[in-house]
């Protein structure tokens, strides 16, 4: 490792340290699936809670508190999917009215039929299943991602959602999916949940947002200019040069650099923090 990539890492680790914290979870969408215990609640609430995620957090952290409230799957997520009087007793002159952000009700029917598809025959019982390979290879996660899209399809074969086939697209950055895998599969103790024992962190892929993809190229990490999987493929394998078990964490790090550049009262905290000179020796 170079001198500058030495002087990266100090700076990316030092803004993990900061970012990755409880304090995180209070304005992060995180805390849905972090208020159940039920390992398929937890599963249910990560899919759908990473659907949600667009746009403003204040407006996705809204919105879930939303779905998760007695309007619609309250407490249970797993015993609202597989109930018979739940999401297929909506009135279908509501399939339109919208959640959040291009997701509307259909769209979530449309997810809650192929969770309950799944786990009426699924013998693993866990949406795991999906993203593991006993021997894994680079693109395993983008495969498991194909799958989920092609499961989903299949369980919805008289309906259609461009929204959901959009949020499983292996084709595109799968920004929320990515998420969704690193609340599951990162175990830190602190914020992300770490459920899924078979995907090693080291197999993930950084959840790749404009606001992420501005943070690594005013640092140099990569040069694509526009979120694809090819500037997510980049970003992890450069990411990996600084933490080859574990490199998702830094998207901690990523956030907190764009909240830096971001922010007039981050700016002048830099300094208080010690990070002003880490920000000019990572960028020099």
């Amino acid at each position: 490792m170079s001198k500058r990539e030495d002087q990266m890492k100090q700076y990316l680790d030092e803004l993990v340290k900061k970012a990755n914290v409880p304090a995180f979870i209070n304005d992060d969408p995180v805390q849905f699936p972090k208020r159940f215990k039920d390992k398929r609640d937890i599963e249910i609430a990560a899919l759908l809670t990473s659907y949600i995620t667009r746009g403003k957090r204040e407006q996705t952290i809204k919105s879930c508190e939303k779905i998760f409230g007695p309007e619609f799957m309250g407490v249970k997520p797993y015993e609202y999917v597989m109930s018979d009087s739940t999401w297929e007793k909506i009135d279908p002159e509501k399939a339109n009215d919208s959640l959040h952000l291009c997701c509307y009700v259909s769209d979530f029917i449309y997810l809650c039929r192929g969770l309950r598809k799944w786990y009426d025959s699924s013998k693993n019982g866990s949406l795991e299943a999906f993203f593991y390979d006993k021997k894994p290879q680079p693109d395993t996660i983008w495969k498991g991602i194909k799958k989920l899209r092609e499961h989903f399809s299949d369980a919805n074969k008289d309906t259609e959602s461009k929204n959901v086939s959009s949020f499983l697209s292996a084709t595109s950055a799968a920004k929320r999916i990515h998420l969704m895998l690193r609340w599951l599969c990162r175990d830190d103790g602190i914020v992300d949940l770490g459920i899924w024992k078979n995907i090693k962190p080291s197999e993930l892929m950084i959840p790749l947002d404009s606001h992420v993809g501005d943070a690594a190229r005013d640092l140099g990490l990569i040069t694509q200019k526009t979120e694809t999987r090819n500037a997510v493929i980049a970003l992890t394998e450069k990411l990996r040069e600084f933490d080859p078990k574990d490199p998702i964490k830094y998207d901690f790090a990523l956030f907190a650099h764009n909240l830096i550049q971001r922010c007039p009262i981050c700016l002048r905290l830099r300094e208080a923090h010690g990070l002003e000179k880490l920000i000019q020796m990572a960028k020099a």
